[in-house]
């Protein structure tokens, strides 16, 4: 997912800005952050979301896991 690798990358994220980029409503971006994204250390204030700094350097056996099923070990520094 986009999301998830921008995240990943340290990018803090505005429902604003991904309404537009995504063409979904902000209900729909809040949902699946709060839903589908329930695994990850997700940080949400004054309108923005980000990864918590721990969950960026995450290495532990489910966290690599995770990252390599959705495809984003790659981005992952080792």
């Amino acid at each position: 997912s986009v999301i998830i690798s921008r995240l990943m990358a340290g990018e803090t994220l505005t429902l604003q800005t991904l309404s537009g980029e995504f063409g979904v409503s902000i209900r729909t971006l809040r949902r699946d952050l709060h839903q589908r994204l329930v695994h990850l250390d997700i940080i949400g204030e004054n309108g923005t979301y980000r990864l918590s700094e721990s969950a960026t350097r995450d290495h532990s056996p489910g966290a690599v896991s995770f990252a390599r099923s959705t495809g984003i070990a790659r981005i992952i520094p080792s």
